[in-house]
């Protein structure tokens, strides 16, 4: 008798077990572990993330983990980026060092979004290299790597940016070859760049 009631049992356990290991949907705009709201970087440097209404915002929603900076070996000597920018012409093509801040940077589509949704615009970036100082009344900068490298592009929305390389507050250095950017007007990037943050 009992033999008949555990194979009558067993049946219903397997059943029970198959269905919750079947991947669960992901409601829209809920918490994934894996994204984080630390990660989200604001679309207006210098200015805090702001939290907008709409569930799928990428401030309420998190990025993923960023490459995170890693230690400088040495702190040799490093270029301002007003440095760097006064002596392109003569260090065109040269490896340099240089120490500045990341900033995430770009542009957004122009939509109207409703109240019930604040950041239906997609907006994407590039991290640069920003100077602390100014250079003939502006402030001058620096792009990393190529247009099309994922670890210096963000992409988000109205309320943030998720980007492949984490933006600190403070100084970094980055090491790369200077070279121009065509068709920028005159703007200059650190090709292959590798940056770090001082000990």
């Amino acid at each position: 008798m009992l033999d008949r009631r555990l194979s009558l049992l067993i049946p219903v356990l397997v059943g029970c077990n198959a269905a919750d290991a079947q991947p669960r949907p992901r409601t829209p705009g809920s918490f994934d572990a894996g994204l984080s709201r630390s990660n989200v970087v604001s679309i207006v440097p210098g200015q805090a993330v702001r939290p907008m209404t709409g569930r799928d915002c990428v401030a309420n929603r998190g990025c993923t983990t960023p490459q995170f900076l890693p230690f400088c070996q040495s702190n040799t000597a490093a270029l301002t980026v007003a440095e760097a920018w006064d002596q392109r012409l003569t260090l065109r093509g040269r490896a340099v060092t240089v120490r500045g801040q990341l900033r995430a940077a770009g542009g957004c589509t122009e939509m109207a979004c409703s109240d019930m949704n604040e950041c239906c615009n997609h907006c994407q970036g590039h991290i640069d290299l920003v100077g602390t100082g100014e250079v003939r009344g502006a402030r001058v900068s620096l792009g990393l790597g190529l247009d099309a490298d994922a670890l210096y592009t963000c992409r988000g929305d109205d309320s943030g940016f998720c980007c492949g390389l984490e933006v600190p507050p403070g100084e970094v250095r980055v090491t790369g070859t200077l070279q121009p950017i065509e068709n920028s007007g005159g703007r200059f990037r650190l090709a292959n760049p590798q940056p770090c943050r001082p000990r």
